[in-house]
């Protein structure tokens, strides 16, 4: 039996998930709190970036108003707070809200909306997850991990 188009972006996002998780397991804390570059983001900023993404989603998927954006979207980077610059807690705050998004898909009722935004959230955290494949590749690790 075919796939459903949400079973289908549900997987997907899923994978996508699961590979940002093992390149990050891959980085040590100093590789993830290091600038790369006089404008570059730590990779903590990144990660912490896509649980803030994922949480907002989720919110909108329950049909909840998530706020305004905790940063200057377009003008400025975030930057996660000193407690989310441990790689525990971060990667806890990734996990935490890819599980959020992925329960609030599954009692969401508004099909097409569920379909765009598990299929954006999985580009962004795919975007994101070859940038730490690119800090791996910076240090010599030349492996993929997932």
């Amino acid at each position: 039996m075919a796939k459903t188009p949400r079973e289908t972006m549900t997987e997907g996002f899923t994978q996508a998930v699961e590979s940002v998780k093992k390149d990050l397991a891959e980085l040590t804390h100093d590789d993830l709190d290091r600038s790369w570059g006089s404008s570059s983001r730590r990779a903590y900023d990144v990660v912490y970036e896509l649980g803030l993404i994922n949480r907002r989603i989720a919110h909108r998927l329950r049909g909840e108003e998530p706020g305004p954006m905790p940063w200057k979207f377009g003008e400025e980077w975030l930057q996660a707070p000193e407690e989310m610059r441990d790689k525990a807690s971060v990667a806890e705050l990734f996990d935490a809200t890819a599980n959020e998004v992925l329960d609030a898909a599954l009692e969401s009722t508004d099909e097409p909306y569920v379909i765009e935004m598990l299929s954006f959230l999985t580009a962004h955290a795919m975007y994101h997850d070859g940038q730490l494949n690119f800090i791996q590749s910076m240090k010599g690790d030349m492996a993929v991990h997932w």
